[in-house]
Formats: C-alpha cells, structure tokens, sequence
C-alpha cells in the first residue's frame, strides 16, 4: 500500500518516505499470529503521522517534499515487499530523501515507567544520531536508546541496501531482553 501526498511548491522531487510492515509470523505454523505489535503497531503509527501532517496542511503548506507513507508485505518472509518498491525506486532513479521505518512501537512492559523509543544505531549512524536528538528535543520523558541491528532486520534495510538514507525505530531492538514476549 502506498499513499503519497505532494506539497503546492515542492523544493524537488526528492520524496520522504514513511513505512511498517503488514505481516506476521509465528515460530509454529499451527500457533496464530495476529501481527498487533509485529508489525501492525508501526504500520498504523506511519499512517497516523501521514495523516497529521496532510489533514494539518503541513504537508501542502510547509513540507519542501512529497511524503509518502507505505504499508509493507512479506517483511517477516525476507523483506519481500520492500526489497520490490525499493529496486523499483531505483530503477526509475527516485530520489529518496530519507525513510523512517516504524518496527514494533506497540509495547511497553508495565514495569517500565516511562515509554522506550530505540533507535537502530545501523545502517546508518548519521540519520540514528539525528533521530535520537530529534526524540531527545521532543519527547524528553522517553527512555531513548540506541541497539544495532547488524543484519537486514526490518524493511528500512531494503531501502539502504540500494544507497539511501534510512532510519528505524522500535519500542526495543532486536535480540533485546525487554522485546515483547508475545
């Protein structure tokens, strides 16, 4: 799924994209897997943000960028879908901004007191080290950590691979003790 809106005077044609992943999976075949925090919880976030800035009209007043925001397949089967949209990109050489991933922002342990934002450190540090400032700035009463993924772990990897700029954000990163046991 793909929804793009374009401000009245685009800077260029440079497009930031917003994106989660629809599917689920379940270590047994016979157990259900119903995807509310892996992936539906980032995939819904992305669509809610996209929304907040058309229905605001920052998108058609302010943003020097078309935005686009995408809903994934096949992410817990290897990146399937995004790995697709992404060499389509660039094929046709689209110009990508920068990609923010929402992966897993649906959960918090009760103990915890405070919400956790995780930055994945990699594939690239320059865009994580924002994204920890910006969160740093704008929501000072969340835990902000950085955790490094160091394999294609969610969607943002598709677009990286093919050389552009992407950013991933979770409630806890992988292989993380505090990852949502169910």
């Amino acid at each position: 799924m793909i929804g793009r809106a374009t401000p009245a005077k685009a800077y260029s044609n440079a497009t930031i994209l917003l994106g989660g992943h629809l599917d689920s999976t379940s270590p047994v075949a016979s157990t259900l897997a119903p995807g509310a925090d892996d992936d539906a919880s980032g995939t819904a976030v992305a669509l809610h943000v996209f929304s907040i800035l058309a229905s605001s009209g920052w998108i058609s007043t302010t943003s020097k960028y078309p935005i686009e925001v995408h809903a994934y397949a096949g992410e817990e089967g290897g990146l399937l879908g995004s790995d697709a949209l992404a060499a389509s990109y660039s094929k046709a050489n689209r110009e990508i901004r920068g990609m923010l991933n929402l992966e897993m922002v649906g959960w918090q342990p009760e103990k915890s007191g405070t919400s956790t934002i995780t930055v994945l450190t990699d594939p690239h540090t320059r865009m994580s080290q924002h994204a920890q400032a910006v969160i740093k700035q704008y929501v000072p009463t969340a835990s902000v950590r950085g955790t490094y993924c160091g394999y294609g772990c969610s969607d943002h990897y598709s677009w990286s691979d093919l050389g552009y700029p992407v950013v991933c954000l979770a409630s806890y990163g992988p292989r993380d003790s505090s990852l949502n046991p169910y």
